[in-house]
């Protein structure tokens, strides 16, 4: 899912090195960052990852990639082109305020109040 969204967005573009000059080929770097990324993503870590890809990647490299790469401000820019991209895509809509999910209303009171309740919920959360 990751590969899918950096293929549609590109968003791995956003990564630019803290040091002076790099000379990682733009694919590999890509392939390391989604590893890496993968990694601290998911919790596993760079070690676990390594030890069990079959992606050919050494821990040195992913760790490489993580220092030079992978900062606060790369990520945020990151995110920001992914949900720029989310947003402008076809079919992408928001939420009624104070609706529920797939704009369904509670306007029928249910044995309980549990459906008043919720919608009172997501009020609540949207707002």
């Amino acid at each position: 899912m990751l590969k899918n969204a950096d293929f549609a967005t590109g968003f791995t573009d956003e990564f630019a090195s803290v040091a002076a000059c790099e000379r990682i080929d733009r694919a590999v770097l890509q392939r390391r960052l989604l590893l890496a990324l993968f990694a601290l993503g998911t919790n596993m870590g760079i070690r676990t990852i390594v030890a069990t890809g079959e992606h050919g990647e050494s821990e040195a490299a992913l760790r490489h990639v993580r220092r030079h790469f992978i900062t606060v401000d790369n990520l945020r820019a990151a995110v920001r082109k992914l949900v720029n991209a989310s947003f402008a895509a076809p079919g992408a809509r928001s939420r009624p305020r104070g609706g529920r999910p797939g704009g369904r209303t509670a306007t029928k009171p249910s044995s309980g109040g549990s459906r008043r309740r919720e919608s009172d919920a997501w009020a609540k959360l949207l707002h």
